[in-house]
């Protein structure tokens, strides 16, 4: 639960976020200038063709410097009515687009090729479990915040003119959160298999970090040792079970 809990929890947050997100904005609702379209090429180009920091710049102040310039540059270029015209930015593609890409890996193998390339650290494993785990709740998040949109108060409050982050915080998050909040504690019994799996195999954890994964792993030698096999494996299957539980509880509270 030390890495499972809080990689569930990132993992929630990010593709809930990135599912609001693609479901309000779609493909055409967020728009730029073309002057800060123009700024963040120069400002993508520059962080490869410039070593600023090979010249005596701080490495924590190059970032904001260049994002300064690049700033300060789309302002200026807005005086010109040539780089005023709005360009719409596709949100909701690259977010599915992200989705497609992270669903024809299979999880297992992208997190273990990763991981083994890192040195095993608890915020580490936190952070890799949730960057490739978000997509099942930005999915559902993205296809009710669709739904809601189609509902009549929705419309009105588009046609009385509400800000976006209004309808987002007040509208959606609260009526979009209950499909989320409901299967979070299958995501936990997910991550729990699956930082067991890491553990088992010697990845992912510091070598002095206790896991179940770990203890199952050295019943390999010791085989006459039963309770390294019995007990960890009774405890993994308890707690998978009782989520599973407050899963189908849930659902049956979501219905009244």
């Amino acid at each position: 639960m030390l890495v499972s809990l809080p990689a569930a929890a990132l993992a929630t947050a990010l593709g809930t976020t990135l599912g609001l997100i693609a479901g309000y904005y779609g493909n055409t609702r967020l728009r730029f200038p073309c002057a800060y379209w123009l700024a963040a090429v120069l400002l993508a180009g520059s962080l490869f063709l410039f070593r600023l920091p090979q010249a005596g710049i701080a490495r924590v102040w190059y970032p904001l410097l260049l994002g300064g310039t690049a700033l300060l540059l789309g302002k200026q270029l807005q005086r010109f009515s040539l780089f005023r015209r709005p360009l719409a930015f596709p949100v909701d593609q690259l977010v599915l687009a992200a989705v497609t890409l992270l669903a024809a890996i299979p999880r297992l193998l992208l997190v273990l090729a990763i991981a083994a390339a890192f040195e095993p650290t608890i915020p580490g494993l936190v952070l890799l479990l949730a960057l490739t785990s978000w997509t099942q709740s930005a999915r559902l998040t993205r296809a009710e915040v669709r739904r809601l949109l189609e509902l009549p108060y929705l419309e009105a409050a588009h046609s009385i003119g509400l800000p976006a982050w209004r309808i987002i915080r007040h509208h959606l998050l609260p009526n979009a959160w209950r499909p989320i909040a409901t299967t979070f504690p299958l995501s936990i019994a997910v991550f729990i298999a699956l930082e067991t799996t890491l553990s088992f195999l010697g990845i992912g954890l510091p070598p002095e970090t206790p896991s179940w994964g770990k203890l199952l792993a050295l019943s390999r030698l010791s085989p006459s040792s039963w309770w390294l096999l019995l007990f960890p494996g009774i405890c993994l299957l308890a707690t998978t079970l009782s989520l599973r539980k407050l899963l189908t509880l849930g659902k049956i509270k979501s219905t009244f």
